[in-house]
């Protein structure tokens, strides 16, 4: 349940919600991301960060999953919204509500990682459940 979920870590970091990413990372957010900020109008928001540890703590189930990444450059956070149209049908209505998506990414605008030929680069992810 997205309205009773948070994650922890993200107090002090620069972000845009996507609806205004031509502005850049302007502001810090304030204290843990408390995933009842998603509304109709705000699809996701983008946080500058590097390497990461954070806790999404799922108050409804009690429960906290931690996800660490390497590799990356930005720490998005979305939701599809109740009706979850931004990634088609669903055969469960309110879906989104029960949606988080937590991703690291090296490809944001001013900030994408452009490989020569040969090269690479290695995004990891590793979840593991808290207790």
């Amino acid at each position: 349940d997205v309205t009773r979920c948070r994650v922890t870590g993200m107090d002090g970091l620069k972000y845009f919600w996507k609806g205004e990413a031509d502005q850049g990372d302007q502001r810090r957010w304030s204290g843990d991301f408390a995933a009842s900020a998603f509304k109709s109008a705000v699809p996701g928001y983008v946080f500058e960060q590097g390497d990461c540890t954070h806790q999404i703590v799922d108050e409804a189930l009690g429960r906290r999953l931690q996800i660490s990444y390497s590799g990356n450059i930005k720490l998005c956070i979305w939701n599809s919204g109740v009706d979850f149209s931004v990634c088609g049908e669903s055969e469960c209505p309110d879906f989104g509500r029960r949606f988080l998506c937590f991703e690291g990414g090296t490809l944001y605008r001013d900030r994408a990682y452009v490989l020569k030929p040969g090269e690479t680069h290695v995004l990891k992810a590793a979840v593991s459940i808290v207790k």
